[in-house]
């Protein structure tokens, strides 16, 4: 014969039981939704990383392509100069 203790414990149990599973569930869902958020903000920065990591490449590119420009320019009036006091020169 079973105590009244043990059928309370039998139709409690089970109760116990759904309720620490729905409480795990959801602490599992928080958890993925947090780890899901943190590889979403590491993969931002990541991406930001690399943006500005092009930005700063591109940046440095324009710069010795601009100075490499001026040089010239300033190569073609010097050039342009000379022969023109050259050309006066031999008149």
């Amino acid at each position: 014969m079973t105590s009244l203790f043990d059928r309370v414990l039998t139709m409690i149990l089970p109760l116990f039981v759904a309720i620490e599973g729905l409480f795990l569930s959801s602490w599992h869902q928080k958890k993925l939704a947090e780890l899901k958020i943190v590889e979403a903000k590491s993969s931002a920065i990541q991406n930001i990383s690399v943006t500005s990591s092009s930005v700063i490449i591109a940046n440095l590119i324009c710069n010795v392509l601009i100075f490499n420009t001026l040089k010239l320019q300033h190569f073609s009036l010097i050039t342009n100069f000379l022969r023109t006091y050259n050309s006066s020169n031999s008149r």
